[in-house]
């Protein structure tokens, strides 16, 4: 089966998605605040540079400030979700974890999803997901 060519890179005024070895990276730019419109276009992004292939997302979100409340209403949705196989979060403050745990408390990720204050953890427990299907 010849599978499609991924893009390697793209980025908005909200974030940048690279794939690397098999792992969506995506990098939130400083001051990145997060409303319906933006969130709309990153999924549409994350699904371009994957070229909608299942495959894990490392996801930074040191520089992310804020999220609104449509934008976190549609990155609930499964769409949000589609042809992730997980989902691994780096943050480095304590309101960026009790957000994401939040996030992951009461919205019931469809995926699995676990937060890290290490990059090289988060991309090895990746490693357990990669091009899952």
């Amino acid at each position: 089966m010849l599978k499609k060519r991924i893009r390697s890179y793209t980025e908005n005024e909200y974030c940048t998605y690279e794939v690397k070895k098999g792992v969506i990276m995506q990098v939130y730019k400083p001051g990145a605040r997060l409303n319906y419109e933006g969130a709309k276009q990153m999924i549409a992004d994350r699904l371009f540079v994957s070229d909608k292939q299942m495959m894990p997302m490392y996801c930074d979100v040191r520089e992310l400030l804020s999220v609104d409340k449509q934008a976190l209403v549609y990155l609930e949705s499964a769409e949000a979700s589609k042809y992730l196989t997980a989902a691994a979060f780096h943050y480095d403050n304590i309101l960026n974890k009790v957000f994401l745990q939040n996030f992951a408390d009461f919205h019931a990720p469809p995926i699995p999803m676990k937060f890290f204050t290490c990059k090289h953890k988060a991309l090895s427990w990746l490693e357990l997901f990669d091009r899952m299907n």
